[in-house]
């Protein structure tokens, strides 16, 4: 075993570290979507902060209470599959989920008192454990995605569910090739690095790129294959058209499906579905559609000396392009142009 770092194990390092850091700027979102997205980045990241440990030689010198780290992919697969799941899950399902994290932990901290001889195939037993759970979630994670219907399978939907299932054959790979004889360090750092590789693209790409896991259109624009009826959808807008009057987050340039989604404990497919189906609008075109009959009332209020852009950045719109292009779109004018008809006729 290494007694100190060297250039792959500083990468480990460094890369973990990395995680850490990604996973908190995901727990930012503060959604129930990012939190399930920060916890699969940080279960790993956490695991693989120990394993550089191991590799170094360091994890002799460290409380014991972080051994615990290295049974974190119990973790790593129920977030994933709550994150990638369209439904929101409730506590007591998730907490039914997080059980052998739970009795993981508590193994950790009384290990201490089993005998030398007993430990060795209680470890192996919970590294059996963590191998036939996370490979389970992966068959669960390919099922939900496959068991809906292809208008809600979206491009990126798929490249995080796959790259899911890539991280979980480099995880099952390790111990096969461990358990067989054949391991040598340089397999082990390869693995590593692939892992981190999927697991990291997962949660970057996923925080990036929020609005585009669950929401596709047809060509046409509307759903193939829809999940709700009409009634409900109606209903859903009704919800939706309320929470924008009464909260005006659309004035929130930064606004996302998952707020609103987590707001009214809809999914996000839903709403997607419902502003099709009843309004025949995407999630983009309702928002700019609120924001601009915003912007609307203050340019035709008299008392409103704002500058347009000054107009623009106040009803939610972060560029002057898209401002410019949503007003043309619903008067066939620019806001500045609109603006000075409005004086022309009070004068």
């Amino acid at each position: 075993m290494q007694a100190s770092l060297d250039t792959w194990t500083s990468l480990f390092l460094v890369g973990s570290s990395f995680g850490v850091f990604l996973s908190v700027i995901i727990f930012t979102g503060r959604s129930y979507r990012n939190t399930m997205l920060g916890l699969t980045v940080l279960s790993f990241s956490l695991a693989t902060l120990y394993y550089t440990a191991f590799w170094t030689g360091y994890s002799r010198h460290i409380n014991h209470f972080f051994a615990w780290f290295s049974r974190l992919s119990l973790l790593t697969g129920p977030a994933f599959y709550f994150y990638i799941n369209s439904e929101k899950a409730k506590l007591k399902t998730i907490l039914v989920h997080l059980v052998p994290v739970f009795l993981a932990f508590v193994h950790n901290r009384i290990i201490q008192y089993y005998s030398k001889d007993i430990i060795p195939k209680i470890s192996f037993s919970w590294t059996l454990i963590q191998n036939v759970q996370i490979v389970l979630y992966a068959i669960l994670v390919l099922y939900i995605f496959y068991e809906q219907p292809k208008s809600s399978r979206t491009r990126l939907k798929k490249r995080l569910v796959y790259f899911f299932v890539g991280y979980v054959l480099c995880f099952v790979s390790y111990y096969i090739i461990y358990f067989s004889g054949y391991l040598i360090i340089q397999i082990d750092y390869a693995i590593s690095f692939l892992s981190i590789l999927f697991i990291y693209y997962i949660g970057i790409a996923g925080f990036k790129h929020p609005d585009k896991l669950f929401d596709r259109d047809s060509l046409n624009g509307k759903y193939i294959k829809s999940a709700i009826t009409k009634g409900y959808a109606a209903e859903i807008c009704k919800k939706i058209d309320a929470y924008f009057q009464n909260e005006k987050p659309y004035l929130d340039g930064g606004l996302r499906i998952s707020s609103v989604s987590d707001a009214l404990n809809i999914s996000q497919h839903h709403i997607s579905q419902a502003l099709n189906m009843y309004l025949n609008k995407s999630f983009n075109e309702y928002i700019n559609e609120k924001r601009f009959e915003f912007a609307r009332k203050m340019i035709e209020d008299d008392s409103n000396d704002m500058r347009i852009n000054e107009i623009a950045f106040n009803s939610g719109f972060n560029n002057k392009t898209t401002f410019n292009s949503v007003f043309k779109k619903y008067l066939g004018k620019t806001p500045k142009t609109y603006r000075q008809e409005i004086k022309e006729l009070d004068n």
